[in-house]
């Protein structure tokens, strides 16, 4: 029950969907395809050469637009968003988890920790006789 509170904790955060738009913007200059394209003459020499680079960032141009051809970029895009989303989605699920782990973690009682209570002296030394442990 608590996974599907904090998942929808995250999911309806304004700081999480902030999260997401920037790392779209961000790897959205990432190339998808790269393409060198050789021109040769008869001998086999090369006489040109261009390589031509399609972005991110033309996919998503071209499906929010619509352009012709839009449906060939569709895949990338959705690809795109997908990893895009789980990998901001399990960043931020696993540090509300730990988030909420911490502050509904109980404290021990200090007596458990103190040297009196594991039989050690004020120095950390375990006593080695009963009358050291207890002095009365």
């Amino acid at each position: 029950m608590n996974m599907f509170r904090n998942a929808r904790k995250i999911l309806f955060s304004w700081r999480f969907l902030l999260n997401l738009a920037v790392i779209l913007i961000v790897t959205s200059w990432i190339p998808l395809v790269s393409r060198t394209l050789v021109v040769r003459d008869g001998d086999g020499v090369i006489i040109q050469e261009v390589t031509a680079t399609a972005r991110l960032y033309s996919s998503w141009w071209a499906v929010l637009r619509w352009a012709p051809g839009a449906h060939t970029h569709v895949q990338g895009v959705l690809w795109h968003l997908g990893i895009c989303f789980l990998v901001s989605f399990a960043v931020w699920y696993a540090t509300v988890t730990l988030r909420d782990k911490d502050a509904a973690e109980v404290e021990r009682p200090p007596s458990e920790f103190t040297p009196e209570a594991t039989g050690a002296d004020k120095n950390g030394e375990e006593a080695e006789y009963e009358h050291e442990r207890n002095p009365t």
